[in-house]
């Protein structure tokens, strides 16, 4: 399943890359199978350059993915709250 979204977004997107983080980038069975699925399935034009990689990260992806978003509202954020 997860194998058939990405393989439709990246026939929509025609992604440079495609990175799998959080708990499936561990999980090496897994980001095989997807692998295989997406460059079976997918437009060989879509595939011809596309980097599939697991995410450095790991399963701390998504909160450091959401840390980065935090810090880079935190300013306007904080700005606005000062001025009332």
């Amino acid at each position: 399943m997860i194998g058939d979204v990405l393989t439709a977004l990246v026939n929509i997107f025609n992604p440079d890359a495609l990175v799998i983080g959080g708990g499936l980038s561990g999980a090496e069975p897994l980001v095989a199978t997807i692998r295989g699925v997406i460059y079976e399935r997918c437009l060989p034009l879509a595939t011809r350059n596309l980097e599939i990689a697991t995410s450095r990260a790991g399963r701390d992806a998504g909160i450091l993915g959401a840390g980065h978003l935090l810090l880079g509202v935190s300013d306007e954020w904080i700005g606005r709250v000062l001025e009332r």
